[in-house]
């Protein structure tokens, strides 16, 4: 049996994690953009009030830049408002969920997050990025939010 060169196991190791992990700025963890494909910017309400909401178990319904809220005082989180225009609004969650749905039936995991706050940040010679600060594992059914268990 040949002696195992510690050194060499240690770096194959390494080379196996650093492949793992993707850390350039196309990685949307590293680098999200919120007008990117697959990606829906909410503007409103607060952050706050989004989480609270989720961590209750309050589903969200969404609302375009045209739409109009049904009450006079919705309660806090239960309307995400978006700066979409209603007719794009429905067409893109109905592709993100979709494609969230499909990934998790290929893979098994869920894959749609909602990313709450972004962190703008640069390497001292590098681009600018901007990395979400949570991360919440949500799901869309029926133009809705909600959290997964």
């Amino acid at each position: 049996m040949t002696p195992v060169d510690e050194a060499d196991v240690r770096a194959a190791l390494d080379g196996w994690r650093d492949e793992l992990l993707d850390l350039t700025g196309a990685n949307r963890l590293i680098n999200l953009k919120p007008d990117a494909p697959g990606a829906l910017e909410i503007a409103g309400p607060s952050p706050k009030s989004i989480v609270e909401a989720l961590r209750k178990g309050d589903d969200c319904g969404f609302l375009g830049v045209d739409g109009e809220v049904g009450q006079l005082e919705p309660p806090p989180g239960a309307v995400l408002r978006t700066r979409l225009p209603e007719a794009a609004l429905r067409p893109a969650l109905h592709r993100l969920a979709g494609r969230s749905r499909q990934e998790f039936l290929d893979r098994g995991v869920p894959t749609l997050h909602l990313a709450v706050g972004l962190l703008h940040w640069q390497d001292e010679t590098g681009p600018a990025y901007a990395s979400p600060i949570l991360l919440l594992p949500v799901e869309l059914a029926g133009g809705r939010a909600a959290t997964t268990r």
